[in-house]
């Protein structure tokens, strides 16, 4: 990589915390990971000696996280660890756990633990702490949204001119030219490592947009109505070519759709539901979505058919391997790859859950999707179906939508967003604190004696 991507990385470590001090909103610190994450570059790294690599992730993290611990630390005080935090603490502690129990050493559990720490940890507690209420919580949304608003135009115009921005700023494709064709057009890939992570980006940021536009249709965000808004980043999202982001958008729109009309809860727990349910029967061998394919190939496309048989080879040969270390996984140095004969590698490895259970095992399992699902859960059952649909409560449900995409999208890919960890620490927040952020309802008042 050339030296532009390596002090674009310093640069925004040094840059960040500045920001931070002098916008000191969720929804600037939101939109401050989403100008890393726009900007810099997924090919860039840095060896530094002692510590994993300095690559984009770690970069936005260490921006941030400085910035809060300099210029913010009021939002630290006050703060403790909640059972609910549970689930991340075990996400983050898991690869240490699978180091040791794979005989790995200290060391290697502890830069295993450090790299969880930044890349998952970090932006989790962020929402954690810089959330104090429903407001913050709509600011965490219209954070996630706005991010999505940056990226449209950007994506329109790779769209239309090829994907050339990383080419223009950075001088290198950030993957082979082949990859941005799709369905007789380009699929942008901005300073993403993928199409697919834009398209993702783009859909959960569509997805608030979608549900502000139906409790809030009249109210504007950077002074744009929101109806306006859902329409325009609906039309973007699909034109970006994402077929498995397009899919997941619907759904999951359509599912807040009806239970606008319905008032059915168990729509929305059924999405928070789904991911780990399919993670379960895949983990356990118990049946192949290869029905799906072959519809997929009749109704939709050979090529989008025969990419999702690629990663049915991978669960089935990778999750057979798993299973041998189901409890604590493989460890790290990709241990729980296949190789053949000649050292090389039988298939490629897409799934994040599929990666979480090679490397750290059920253990590892049940942290990242208990951390990912749970607060949803508990807000979902705690909440009665009214009070969702207030519009104090859209940036609760925009979160929850946006987060129900990232975590389908695990099931196929890696390209885990960090705004969606922010907004899964603000679900852990709201889920904590939301009985001490809702008006208590006051007793009726004693009908007044009549006088004799």
């Amino acid at each position: 990589m050339n030296s532009l991507g390596v002090i674009n990385l310093i640069l925004f470590i040094v840059i960040a915390p500045i920001a931070v001090a002098l916008f000191r909103s969720i929804r600037a610190i939101m939109l401050i990971i989403a100008a890393g994450w726009l900007t810099l570059s997924p090919r860039a790294g840095l060896a530094v000696s002692g510590l994993p690599e300095l690559t984009k992730d770690f970069a936005v993290s260490y921006g941030v996280a400085i910035g809060v611990l300099l210029f913010r630390s009021d939002v630290l005080r006050g703060f403790r660890i909640r059972a609910i935090d549970a689930f991340a603490c075990i996400w983050i502690f898991a690869p240490g756990v699978s180091s040791i129990a794979n005989g790995l050493g200290t060391w290697d559990a502890l830069s295993e633990i450090y790299g969880h720490l930044f890349r998952w940890g970090v932006p989790y507690f962020l929402g954690r702490v810089a959330i104090r209420s429903l407001d913050d919580v709509r600011e965490c949304a219209i954070g996630v949204l706005l991010a999505g608003m940056v990226a449209a135009p950007l994506c329109l115009l790779e769209i239309r001119l090829s994907p050339q921005l990383h080419r223009w700023v950075y001088g290198i494709h950030q993957a082979p030219f082949h990859m941005t064709m799709r369905l007789g057009g380009y699929r942008p890939m901005l300073m993403f490592r993928h199409g697919i992570e834009v398209g993702t980006w783009m859909a959960c940021a569509t997805a608030v947009a979608c549900w502000f536009a139906m409790i809030t249709p009249r109210k504007k965000t950077a002074r744009i109505p929101h109806i306006a808004i859902a329409i325009g980043m609906t039309f973007t999202t699909l034109i970006c070519r994402s077929l498995g982001s397009i899919a997941l958008l619907c759904g999951t729109v359509c599912t807040a759709f009806i239970f606008r009309s319905s008032r059915a809860k168990i729509l929305l727990i059924s999405l928070f539901l789904a991911t780990p349910g399919y993670v379960g029967v895949r983990a356990s061998g118990l049946w192949s979505p290869e029905g799906i394919a072959e519809w997929i190939e009749k109704n939709i496309d050979a090529d989008r058919a025969e990419s999702l048989r690629g990663r049915i080879i991978q669960e089935v040969e990778l999750g057979s391997k798993a299973r041998d270390q189901a409890l604590f996984g493989w460890g790290g140095h990709n241990r729980f790859r296949v190789f053949d004969d000649y050292g090389e590698a039988t298939t490629a490895v897409d799934a994040l859950w599929l990666i979480a259970f090679g490397k750290n095992g059920l253990f590892g399992l049940v942290g990242l999707y208990g951390m990912l699902c749970v607060p949803a859960l508990i807000i979902l059952r705690r909440v009665p179906a009214k009070l969702l649909l207030h519009p104090n409560m859209a940036g609760v449900v925009g979160i929850m939508l946006a987060l129900a995409i990232a975590n389908g999208d695990s099931l196929q890919n890696a390209f885990f967003s960090p705004l969606m960890m922010v907004g899964a620490g603000a679900l852990a927040t709201t889920a904590v604190s939301l009985r001490s952020w809702l008006p208590r309802p006051q007793p009726p008042m004693p009908a007044p004696r009549s006088s004799p």
